[in-house]
């Protein structure tokens, strides 16, 4: 495959995985009668998702919809600078999928949210203090967005790393330069961190030719085809032979569903292992440790320069 269809397919691989494998969570529609209690109000931005269900369109302010975007990802009771450390995350990405529009549809956010009514069902009278909480984490944060030479980021975000995020430049090329190889220690003693998975000879063969019909794999000693042939410096598997093709670690870790392109595969009981390390591709904020550094005492800006290097955090109007 080319290089440049590889990187194409790795960049939209990545944007998918970084919002569903992030944290497991429900998704919900907006839609229906808004509570009395929603006596608060996000600030207005001028700009609107929009979504859409049974043929009824419903236009959200940006501002407003971030909460839904959080909530739909993380937990009212995680740290308050983790909150807008994610609230950054989300406006940033928002505004940089929006382009030079004025709207986008949730639906091409490819995001997990959560709608307010599902809010105050979850959180029934502590709704006005929870949602209060969500007004003053975007109050705080101030419309602010992530730049990098005057440009919005692409703020990759991911569950687990393998004890240090990957470096953006090794894995797309330069104009990623400003994620960084971040350590993430305390990664490593997440229940996410490691994870097996064990598959029969003809099983994992037949697992690999769906990925590529032309892929030549033998039924009955596979791994003799196998051969992972390079790693970027924090571990996670670029490159790998398999039969007559090449294929990239990150496309590989996305075709068999396992939790991150930090892996090995090895012969196990007559048949194969693949032991994987973190959770999600490892690009960006990993947010097990970014709670860490939260509960910490970090601020949210330093926790997001601690990912991101030599960016720029101000407010897009």
């Amino acid at each position: 495959m080319p290089p440049h269809h590889i990187k194409k397919i790795i960049l939209h691989i990545l944007l998918f995985v970084a919002a569903t494998l992030a944290i497991p969570t429900v998704i919900t529609l907006l839609f229906g009668e808004k509570s009395e209690s929603r006596i608060y109000k996000a600030s207005d931005s001028g700009k609107y998702v929009t979504l859409e269900s049974s043929g009824v369109t419903e236009k959200m302010d940006v501002e407003e919809f971030i909460p839904c975007a959080i909530m739909g990802q993380l937990s009212i009771e995680n740290e308050e600078e983790l909150l807008k450390t994610f609230a950054v995350i989300m406006r940033t990405y928002i505004y940089k999928e929006m382009g030079e529009n004025n709207t986008i549809s949730a639906d091409s956010l490819n995001i997990p949210y959560m709608s307010y009514s599902d809010m105050e069902a979850l959180w029934e009278d502590a709704f006005p203090d929870n949602y209060n909480r969500l007004m003053k984490i975007m109050s705080n944060t101030s419309l602010e967005v992530m730049t990098y030479n005057d440009t919005l980021i692409a703020p990759y975000y991911h569950s687990t790393s393998c004890g240090n995020t990957r470096a953006g430049s090794e894995v797309l090329g330069d104009e990623f330069s400003y994620m960084c190889a971040a350590s993430c220690p305390d990664d490593k003693s997440s229940t996410d961190y490691f994870k097996a998975y064990y598959y029969e000879n003809d099983e994992f063969a037949n697992l690999v030719r769906a990925m590529d019909s032309e892929i030549l794999i033998d039924d009955a000693a596979p791994l003799e085809n196998i051969q992972i042939v390079s790693r970027d410096s924090s571990g996670y598997v670029l490159d790998m032979n398999i039969g007559n093709r090449t294929i990239n670690g990150t496309v590989f870790y996305e075709a068999m569903n396992i939790n991150s392109p930090s892996f090995m595969i090895e012969e196990y009981n007559g048949g194969i292992r693949i032991t994987t390390y973190g959770k999600g591709h490892g690009l960006g904020v990993s947010l097990c440790y970014a709670s860490m550094l939260a509960e910490n005492g970090s601020s949210y800006k330093e926790i997001l320069n601690y990912f991101y290097t030599g960016i720029k955090i101000s407010s897009i109007n």
